[in-house]
């Protein structure tokens, strides 16, 4: 906007009490903070679950190299009741570490969105 040939101060925003810019500033930093611990939380499940894979990829090599030594149906038979065994222990743990992993996120999101509510009011 031009007055007298003369460019205005921002004159329509100066009405804005400086509560507005410090809310929508505290909004702001607690929305960061919540993709921060978010984004953390989802790197630390990545990288359980990363080694997770891993230790099938172990247990794959161990079943077949034991199927591969043993020269007998009841030696593989054993193989494959361990290797079982084995697998069922380990989704027993999957479950458990999926339980606690969507615990945390919801804990996460929870606390962030309570804390943003308390700001607001």
């Amino acid at each position: 906007m031009a007055i007298n040939g003369e460019k205005a101060p921002l004159a329509a925003l100066t009405w804005f009490p400086e509560a507005f810019g410090n809310l929508g500033k505290k909004q702001y930093e607690a929305a960061l903070a919540m993709q921060r611990e978010l984004l953390d939380t989802l790197e630390q499940m990545n990288h359980a679950w990363f080694a997770r894979a891993q230790s099938e990829i172990d247990l794959a090599a161990e079943f077949f190299g034991k199927v591969a030594e043993t020269r007998s149906i009841p030696g593989v038979a054993t193989a494959c009741q361990e290797c079982i065994t084995k697998q069922m222990e380990m989704f027993s743990e999957d479950s458990r570490r999926m339980l606690a992993d969507g615990e945390k996120l919801l804990r996460a999101g929870t606390r962030h969105l309570a804390n943003g509510a308390s700001a607001v009011n």
